[in-house]
């Protein structure tokens, strides 16, 4: 159907570089490409969190270290 709206000269939107289907919102319908970037997005900002995290951990310890040290 898009190769016969292609040589019938429509306008085609935004392809999919995985399937070749039209993307509508910057996600195709078919195949789900474009969401990945969204998981990728959530996966760098649980990245951070778990960085903050251990971050805080490591401050917990070294307050820890600090007061035995002084006794």
């Amino acid at each position: 159907m898009q190769a016969m709206s292609s040589m019938m000269g429509a306008s085609k939107g935004r392809m999919c570089p995985d399937c070749g289907s039209t993307m509508e919102g910057g996600e195709c319908p078919e195949c789900g490409c474009g969401e990945e970037y969204d998981m990728e997005e959530k996966t760098e900002v649980q990245t951070l969190l778990d960085l903050k995290n251990h971050m805080q951990t490591c401050v917990g310890l070294i307050d820890r270290l600090i007061v035995n040290s002084s006794d």
